[in-house]
């Protein structure tokens, strides 16, 4: 493994301090959530839901709560994509 020199530790250091909060919870999210199906998914988006519908939340859960949503649908429909793909794939294999 290659070990980093000085100006490349303060670098990785700069840029991981440099992310906003909602750029790291986004990149976070992006990862855990790939291994999630589509049903799984759509179970996070309604606790979402139910959790705003609590008079009691505080405007920073109402904004982290929409990132997490945005990421959970872009998941949901890149996963309905690859079916509608495969269902294509089917179809023309079907076909000759």
């Amino acid at each position: 493994m290659k070990k980093m020199n000085a100006e490349e530790e303060g670098f990785k250091k700069t840029r991981k301090s440099s992310l906003s909060k909602g750029e790291a919870l986004t990149i976070k999210l992006r990862k855990e959530i790939q291994s999630h199906s589509y049903e799984e998914t759509l179970e996070r988006i309604d606790k979402l839901l139910e959790n705003l519908q609590n008079e009691d939340v505080l405007l920073e859960e109402i904004q982290e709560s929409y990132l997490k949503g945005k990421i959970y649908i872009e998941h949901c429909e890149e996963l309905l994509s690859q079916v509608e793909q495969s269902v294509s794939e089917i179809d023309m294999n079907n076909a000759n």
